[in-house]
């Protein structure tokens, strides 16, 4: 029990902090051999703290009781500069199983594991989609719902666009076929319809189907230049000609047949259609507000009926490796007690120029930690209290309902965010047996900033990133609880 502070105990019995014992862990698990680089590793470690943005892949994946995935590798496709048609296919399930004591796992539990390798067949279109005449092939039979296909790219001739390429198979009793985005609102937007035959285009994001094809197809394409400004010093998001880290776009579509009706889904969030279908071309990941493309490694545990998905990609170097940031996060998930646990969160390790510490999106489970000036290897360790890994999964446990499109705090309680992720980062590290109790004390100390009044923001740093939350609001919790 950590000593000292307001009350004399971190996580004592206040605001259902829960008491976990710390036993050794034993695994056993499958493994299918890859060519993988080993994992690197490195001792010193120090962090950045940042706040959160309150803020597909094929890939082998192992279920057990409590499942762990070992390394996931996704094969390179050729660099091309135009979208390929994809298909995937289970290709085995590996017998063999290995004994293996992870580290640093505190919870005793028995694992069995069955892993299923998915690998991806690419096949080149003959043209480019926006040079492709899409034909007025025949139409679906009345009665039938439309058939739409996403399929999401990026490529060197715009290392800063994420392209979803839409086409829609309509029925012949069709009346009416829609397609919104929400665009970001910054002046100038780059991001768009590129491409797009049978459609009619209005500036404010709609995209109506005018009839004059049986299949009509856009391309709508996201680009960074939307997501900062000149007076940014880092940056959330960012690509490359090999890899693209970007935002999901808000995507809604909608249509309405004589025989069924009008029906609308969100393909890209939170509602789902049997009739959609979502794919990238190559190697990517397509989250609800996230989307990397480009080459990677995925590994993944489901522990307490939670999926945990760990995206590293190629150029992203991480300091703690992949299974010690997975049951970190796994036992946090079971320490945690406060907020509710959805069914998978995803967490992806953003390459450099990614800002250092992490942001997240708490309705849709996923974040991101950076690795801006090599923060991966030197910053986000798990034996700190500044444990971005942790701080960013607990803003996913985090739901705070404001209004109907808000999912942030009121002002005079907005500092209660970040906060309460920090103290419980660090409640939950000392928990973990990755601290002492002098270290978590110094910690929770207000410091600096204690004369400032977190209900009154004029108080704060006129910075960036106002530090006054995670130190003195984390000090405040601490001594609350």
């Amino acid at each position: 029990m950590l000593a000292g502070g307001a009350t004399g105990a971190i996580g004592g019995t206040g605001s259902g902090v829960a008491q976990v014992q710390n036993n050794s862990t034993t695994e056993t698990e499958t493994e299918v051999e890859t060519t993988l680089a080993p994992e690197s590793t490195t001792a010193n470690r120090s962090t950045t703290k940042q706040p959160a943005e309150t803020g597909r892949s094929t890939a082998k994946e192992t279920t057990r009781s409590s499942t762990m995935d070992e390394a996931t590798s996704t094969t390179a496709a050729t660099e091309t500069t135009v979208p390929t048609r994809t298909s995937t296919a289970v290709t085995q399930e590996s017998n063999r199983t290995t004994a293996e004591t992870s580290e640093p796992a505190t919870e005793s539990e028995e694992r069995t594991t069955e892993e299923t390798e998915t690998t991806t067949t690419t096949v080149s279109p003959t043209t480019t989609p926006e040079n492709e005449t899409v034909q007025n092939e025949s139409a679906l039979p009345p009665g039938s719902a439309p058939n739409v296909q996403i399929e999401v790219y990026h490529s060197s001739a715009h290392p800063e666009q994420v392209r979803f390429w839409i086409t829609g198979r309509l029925p012949q009793d069709t009346e009416s076929f829609r397609i919104s985005f929400y665009k970001p609102q910054s002046s100038g937007s780059e991001s768009g319809v590129v491409y797009s035959e049978g459609f009619d285009v209005s500036s404010s994001g709609y995209a109506r189907w005018n009839g004059t094809a049986r299949i009509p197809t856009l391309i709508y394409a996201i680009d960074l230049a939307d997501y900062r400004s000149a007076q940014q010093r880092a940056v959330d998001y960012a690509g490359t000609s090999d890899w693209i880290l970007a935002p999901t776009p808000e995507m809604t579509i909608d249509w309405s047949t004589d025989a069924l009706g009008y029906e609308s889904t969100e393909p890209l969030q939170k509602s789902t259609s049997e009739n959609v279908t979502v794919d990238a071309l190559s190697q990517g990941v397509i989250g609800q507000r996230l989307t990397y493309l480009g080459e990677y490694e995925e590994y993944a545990l489901t522990d307490n009926s939670q999926r945990l998905r760990l995206i590293v990609p190629q150029e992203a170097n991480l300091g703690p490796t992949s299974r010690e940031i997975l049951h970190s996060v796994a036992l946090a998930s079971g320490q945690l007690h406060v907020g509710s646990r959805d069914s998978e969160v995803l967490m992806v390790a953003g390459p450099e120029p990614i800002r250092s510490g992490g942001y997240a999106f708490p309705k849709r489970d996923e974040f991101v930690v950076g690795d801006e000036g090599g923060i991966l290897i030197d910053g986000p360790a798990l034996n700190t209290l500044e444990n971005v890994w942790l701080h960013e999964y607990i803003h996913t446990r985090q739901s705070f309902e404001r209004g109907l499109y808000s999912d942030n705090l009121g002002p005079k309680t907005e500092w209660f965010t970040e906060a309460s992720a920090e103290y419980y980062a660090a409640l939950l590290t000392y928990k973990q047996q990755r601290t002492d109790n002098e270290e978590a004390l110094e910690h929770l100390k207000p410091g600096r900033y204690r004369d400032a009044v977190l209900a009154d923001r004029s108080t704060w740093s006129d910075s960036e990133i106002s530090p006054e939350p995670y130190e003195k609001g984390s000090a405040v919790l601490y001594a609350l609880d």
